[in-house]
Order: C-alpha cells, then sequence, then structure tokens
C-alpha cells in the first residue's frame, strides 16, 4: 500500500493512501496554494486551511476530504510568471494583427491567426494552466487528515 502525506503545519498532516506495494511521501504545508476539483465538478484553487479532520477550507468554502475528486500543487512562483509572460506575448500579438488589419487588409487569414493565437495567449493569462501532477482518487488516492505527535 502506498501512503502518501500532505504537510499542513508542524502539528497535522493530511495522508493520501494510494493502492500499491511500495510507500511514498506528498508534503504540502497549510497555507499553501493548491488546485481541487470537486465531486460536483466544481474547480477551487486557492490557499487551503484546515477545519478539523476531516475538512479543510479554501477560498471560504468548506470541503469535506470525501468531497474532494482530485487535489494538486498550484504554486505562485509557476502561476504568476506564466501568466505575465502569456498576457505580454498575447497582447503584442492582438496589438500586431489590429495593426496588420489596419496596414494591409489583404492579409486577412494571416491577421485572423495571429489574432486568436493572441487571444488564446490572453486567455492563458487569465487562467494559467496548471501542468503539476494531480493525486485523483479514482486512480486509489484517499484523502485523511491525521494529527503528528
Amino acid at each position: 500500500m502506498l501512503f502518501c502525506y500532505v504537510y499542513f503545519n508542524s502539528a497535522t498532516k493530511i495522508y493520501f493512501n494510494f493502492k500499491k506495494n511500495t510507500t511514498k511521501q506528498i508534503k504540502i504545508k497549510e497555507g499553501s496554494r493548491i488546485r481541487l476539483k470537486t465531486l460536483n465538478g466544481k474547480r477551487l484553487s486557492g490557499q487551503f486551511k484546515i477545519l478539523n479532520d476531516s475538512t479543510i477550507v479554501i477560498k471560504g468554502r468548506q470541503l469535506k476530504l470525501s468531497e474532494i475528486v482530485k487535489i494538486k500543487r498550484n504554486p505562485l512562483a509557476m502561476t504568476l510568471p506564466m501568466s505575465i509572460i502569456s498576457g505580454v506575448y498575447g497582447t503584442g500579438m492582438v496589438l500586431a494583427g489590429v495593426v496588420a488589419a489596419i496596414v494591409e487588409p489583404k492579409l486577412a487569414p494571416i491577421i485572423i491567426t495571429i489574432l486568436l493565437i493572441g487571444l488564446g495567449l490572453l486567455y492563458t493569462a487569465v487562467k494559467p494552466p496548471n501542468i503539476l501532477k494531480g493525486y485523483n482518487n479514482y486512480k486509489g488516492w484517499n484523502y485523511r487528515i491525521i494529527t503528528s505527535e
């Protein structure tokens, strides 16, 4: 059986149990940024706190551990640079597309492509992707909070 735990603070841990023959531990401190998906399909991201041994709070919403389908880290050190870079390049491409449309309207297919790519990058700046591995309870992960000694 594979045991993984997420470390919230010096007194509390959350354990992820993965049904394998090996043991692995994953630590996430309380107050860290996470992204999760609930049973009803809602996706939440932000800093989390532990309310009790079966409930966490994220963005003011209380979630029982049994409601969580998937959980993953969402570090600001990865999200912020990705948002800034996508925003800068997206804005540049949209502006370049608008200027090209004004200067040379005959290049409409190329201009539309530039505008679509720029808009896609701007969307990525607003909702940056999280490429980190998630821990899905459908793949055998069980979540529980355990107080450490």
